[in-house]
């Protein structure tokens, strides 16, 4: 898995990845609008395949463009934001993206999610040993 990368983005996933690994602290990067954040996103996930691993966005458009991305260059992830519930079916809430149901209520090891919708889920995430968030915007 992987894709290629622009210099600067590969510089980005490499902080990245080395900010996660770092036995202490937390980390900014910051990258201009148009700069392609969410793939230096979806190469850190990458780069920690055993993490579990939040990635937190501000709103559900935002979260679809990033976990599509995501899904694009072959990751696997679940989505949990409440707004983007489409139709129920077994009283398990999905949404639509790129033309697939998604389930939009679950939790694995690489979570596109919400801030609003996800922070009640965070005695399961511990439990899960989520040490990482990404925060995008």
């Amino acid at each position: 898995m992987g894709h290629i990368l622009r210099e600067y983005q590969e510089e980005g996933a490499s902080a990245g990845v080395e900010l996660m690994t770092a036995k202490k602290g937390k980390g900014i990067i910051v990258q201009p609008t148009g700069a392609g954040k969410s793939h230096i996103v979806a190469e850190v996930v990458n780069r920690l395949p055993d993490t579990p691993i939040v990635v937190l966005q501000p709103t559900k458009e935002l979260l679809k463009q990033n976990y599509s991305k995501y899904v694009k260059i072959g990751g696997e992830a679940s989505i949990y934001c409440a707004s983007l519930k489409k139709k129920t079916r077994k009283k398990q809430a999905y949404t639509i993206i790129n033309g697939e149901d998604k389930r939009c209520d679950e939790i694995s090891r690489v979570t596109y999610a919400t801030i609003g919708s996800i922070k009640k889920e965070l005695p399961t995430l511990i439990k899960m040993g989520v040490k990482h968030i990404i925060v995008d915007e």
